[in-house]
């Protein structure tokens, strides 16, 4: 099969070093094609290519050489693609101020690029400005794809908007644009954010039934939303059902059995789970020891029954410290409060009241935490003036809006991604950026 190129053409491929004859082989044009039109993509549109003596039909040629023309409403320039892979570099450098000044500075926007700027939003936990720039996106004539839709739910979830996340999930399906594993795997896990494991199981099962073949991803968010809810049974369901896609568990998969666990407050099957590990080819790393410190917090053990709770707490940051795991802040937090016997805003508040031996442990712990360098939240960072007979109450630097008083924003980790996220401790609200003035590092 060949393709016949008109005398223009053939004039300009000289021009550039190139040389064909009329009659060239089909695979020898198509890169000729390819290289000519990227060439004239400045300046390219149908009329051009026409008065060119170029008689191939633009769906015909190779994807790299379909030019603005071919994608006029998307505005598709060689610029465009240069600007995008700059933004997405600056993202993963976790840069977003300049990513968002090479977007600003584009023209013509097209919906690739918004795409770019949006993931690099999530990226970065810029969650609010992606949100708003998702909005604006939706005034203007461009088309909305998958990817747009899959960073614009992440985006609503991670300013605790998960409701409308979901919306947008529905509206996927409505417009038949549901049709990969990343929007279902983001539905399920703004489901697992509101604890509605029924929701994220329903939407597990159809895309099952649709025949798409669920990621070790698909896999953490459903995990996590049966774990939201403590149901170690359906946790363990979907670990054992990983090897039928052949998948291996991941710390994060783990992760999950040990949040359900936490939420179930069975401290036994954590600590069992935690020594299998410790053997196993999946090592414990300080999200998952951190998981195990925040049962013994949540029951108050220590304060309960002294003896055996500063055992099994002692015990822990043995284990932690004999596999060469390092603690964080996040860990040293739920430790502290784990050694007071309850949370650290009820020690602050004064609804809890640490037992003299209990106060010597924890001032140990934290002097422990300042030799070794481990860095401190403003909430043990109050709690250690507290023990030290100060007011640390107002020094915590707790976000006092409406709603709020006799609570702080307190900083932790997500036991599935490892990410941090702030929430309050006397209304339980939850967000992924730092509220005004709240908890920092």
């Amino acid at each position: 099969m060949t393709v016949r190129f008109g005398p223009e053409l053939r004039a300009f491929v000289t021009r550039v070093g190139l040389c064909t004859n009329a009659l060239t082989p089909r695979r020898e044009a198509l890169h000729v094609v390819s290289i000519a039109c990227r060439c004239l993509s400045s300046f390219a549109c149908q009329r051009n290519r026409a008065a060119l003596g170029l008689t191939l039909p633009s769906s015909k040629l190779p994807r790299s050489a379909r030019t603005a023309d071919t994608l006029n409403m998307e505005h598709d320039t060689p610029s465009n693609r240069r600007f995008t892979k700059a933004i997405e570099q600056l993202t993963k450098q976790g840069n977003y101020a300049e990513a968002w000044k090479v977007f600003d500075s584009i023209e013509q926007k097209n919906t690739i690029v918004y795409s770019a700027m949006l993931a690099g939003a999530v990226r970065c936990g810029r969650y609010s400005q992606g949100v708003e720039l998702f909005e604006s996106l939706r005034t203007t004539s461009l088309a909305l794809t998958e990817p747009v839709y899959v960073s614009a739910m992440a985006l609503y979830g991670g300013c605790s908007r998960c409701v409308e996340g979901l919306e947008l999930f529905n509206e996927m399906r409505k417009l038949g644009i549901a049709n990969n594993v990343p929007p279902y795997t983001t539905a399920i896990q703004l489901c697992g954010k509101l604890s509605r494991h029924q929701q994220a199981n329903d939407i597990w099962e159809d895309m099952i039934a649709r025949g798409l073949r669920p990621t070790g991803a698909a896999f953490t968010a459903i995990m996590s939303a049966a774990a939201s809810v403590g149901d170690l049974a359906e946790v363990q369901r979907h670990l054992d059902a990983m090897a039928s896609y052949e998948l291996q568990p991941s710390r994060s998969h783990l992760g999950c059995m040990l949040k359900a666990c936490r939420c179930a407050g069975d401290a036994d099957r954590a600590e069992k789970l935690l020594h299998d590990m410790a053997d196993g080819p999946v090592k414990p790393d300080v999200v998952h020891y951190t998981i195990v410190m925040g049962i013994y917090r949540a029951s108050g053990l220590a304060g309960a029954d002294p003896e055996a709770g500063h055992s099994r707490v002692s015990r822990l940051a043995a284990r932690m410290s004999q596999q060469g795991v390092a603690p964080d802040k996040f860990f040293l937090e739920e430790h502290l409060a784990a050694v007071l016997g309850g949370s650290l805003q009820q020690v602050l508040d004064g609804s809890l009241a640490p037992t003299p031996p209990a106060a010597a442990a924890a001032r140990r712990l934290l002097e422990a935490a300042r030799r070794s360098g481990t860095q401190q939240t403003r909430v043990t960072q109050a709690v250690e003036r507290w023990l030290a007979g100060g007011t640390p109450t107002a020094a915590a630097g707790s976000a006092q809006r409406p709603g709020d008083a006799g609570g702080l924003w307190l900083e932790a980790a997500d036991p599935a991604s490892g990410r941090s996220y702030y929430y309050h401790s006397r209304t339980r609200a939850v967000s992924w950026e730092r509220p005004a003035g709240g908890a920092a590092p």
